[in-house]
């Protein structure tokens, strides 16, 4: 059995990294601080942040050490609470409904029903799986929802959601609207669902600007044109950070329909992470506006948005995974879990860490 080195590292880590140790030499196999090791991975939390793959001998020195991520990830408190949409139920029903025979209870109880026994067994089939694909429809989160919480929702708002359950209810009216305008079963419960998810991201993303989401929502509704929809599904289905940008949507809230959409690949590009972070440690290279180094909306950063930024958060969640560090977190039904750090939970960390 391999031995536990003597610990070296300052109380305020100590409980959290005693249990990454006992787990470690207990379930993997593995030690902390260099001693001999099975596992080929070398974990080390001291201020150094390497984290150290044995097997190819690649090295990437993070940004802040993984204790610090697990501590910032967790900690995060971003809210919403104010924001407010609703989503409503689509069916993409086939059509068989409208074929079936048609059935004049009157008649039947009269005994002078045209229809066979096989054309009653027909229809009232039909009506039993219409029914219950009615019921299931295409979406598995519908309703009104006030408030989007970073983990656990809290008593006081009862129609609150999570940060996971908004990402699956994102997900799947996104889905849900591509293919139905694939499959040109496109209505307005579609389009009132998109519209109502996009504003609600919009409205998340400004929720820290003083007031300012509000405004924002109306300025996305009085630009939206009849073309808007499928400029948002084309982005949708291409992952172009670009096409993101519908009237009244710049680069930094386009970043954030691209982290709900796809959270396992993107995270959100904000302006404190990029000029606390980024920015300073020559990560990115972004065209910032001088006096208060807001992310300009041009070309030139939604192309460094992918070679730079997204480039920097996977590569840092892979480093900081190498490591087998997990946080706590609340799931979308509300249980909590253990994870590991996709790259919006990078960002989400970073953007923790920012001077208040």
């Amino acid at each position: 059995m391999p031995r536990l080195p003597e610990m070296r590292y300052d109380k305020r880590r100590e409980d959290l990294l005693t249990d990454f140790a006992v787990i470690a030499q207990i379930c993997l196999g593995c030690t902390i601080d260099g001693a001999a090791s099975t596992s080929k991975w070398k974990w080390n939390f001291h201020e150094e942040a390497f984290i150290v793959n044995i097997a190819s001998g690649e090295q990437h020195m993070t940004l802040i050490s993984p204790a610090e991520y697990v501590n910032q990830r967790e900690a995060y408190n971003y809210t919403d609470s104010d924001v407010q949409f609703t989503i409503v139920q689509t069916g993409n029903l086939p059509g068989f409904e409208h074929s079936a025979p048609q059935i004049d209870l009157d008649k039947i109880k009269a005994g002078i029903s045209p229809l066979s026994d096989q054309d009653l067994r027909d229809a009232l089939l039909k009506f039993r799986i219409r029914e219950k694909k009615e019921k299931a429809g295409n979406l598995p989160v519908v309703g009104t929802f006030t408030g989007i919480f970073p983990s656990a929702v809290p008593l006081s708002h009862p129609a609150g959601i999570n940060i996971r359950k908004f990402e699956v209810i994102c997900q799947s009216v996104f889905k849900d609207c591509s293919d139905a305008e694939t499959a040109g079963n496109w209505t307005d419960a579609h389009l009132n669902n998109l519209k109502n998810v996009s504003r609600a991201i919009v409205h998340w993303k400004m929720a820290s600007q003083g007031g300012r989401a509000p405004d924002k929502v109306k300025n996305v509704a009085a630009k939206w044109t009849s073309d808007t929809h499928k400029q948002l599904l084309d982005a949708y289905r291409t992952r172009n950070l670009g096409n993101f940008r519908i009237g009244g949507v710049a680069i930094p809230t386009a970043t954030a329909f691209l982290r709900f959409l796809y959270p396992d690949e993107y995270g959100v590009m904000d302006t404190h992470v990029v000029n606390e972070h980024t920015q300073p440690n020559g990560i990115t290279t972004l065209d910032l506006r001088k006096e208060d180094g807001y992310i300009l909306n041009l070309t030139s950063n939604v192309k460094k948005y992918d070679t730079e930024y997204i480039l920097f958060l996977r590569t840092e969640a892979t480093a900081v995974n190498s490591g087998h560090t997990a946080f706590r977190d609340v799931d979308a039904t509300g249980n909590n879990i253990v994870c590991s750090f996709r790259p919006c939970d990078i960002e989400m960390a970073l953007f923790g860490s920012r001077k208040k």
